[in-house]
């Protein structure tokens, strides 16, 4: 019998396929109070400087101005370096994670907010965009 992806039917994939999208859509963001005390500052911090860089307006054009965007991407790039001085390529991990998980707007309404933090973090550390 031969499967698709692992699974024995082109139906079978498709009601996993809607049972992800449903989990992901009740997805409830966890509370910043949550994580320790230390990190919420990092966190909120790099949210905020994730919306400025990345915010784009319903037509899809960007939010602020060009400049301010590059120096709030250049303020992440700092924060990442800082990170990766201070905890390595694991404290980026969990941090990146920690930032999607209390701020899922950055994933979903934002469109490419955590992808481009990504980018922006490429090349710091093991990290690789």
């Amino acid at each position: 019998m031969s499967t698709i992806f692992g699974f024995g039917s082109a139906e079978e994939m498709f009601d996993f396929m809607q049972q992800e999208a449903k989990r992901i859509r009740e997805h409830k963001p966890t509370p910043l109070e949550a994580y320790p005390e230390e990190i919420r500052p990092v966190i909120e911090s790099a949210a905020a400087y994730m919306k400025i860089a990345y915010e784009v307006k319903p037509n899809g054009n960007f939010k602020h101005p060009a400049k301010r965007r590059r120096a709030a991407e250049d303020q992440l790039h700092r924060l990442g370096k800082a990170l990766n001085e201070a905890g390595g390529f694991g404290l980026m991990q969990a941090v990146y994670a920690a930032i999607e998980d209390v701020h899922p707007d950055l994933r979903n309404s934002y469109g490419c907010a955590m992808r481009c933090l990504e980018f922006t973090w490429s090349g710091i550390g093991r990290w690789q965009g």
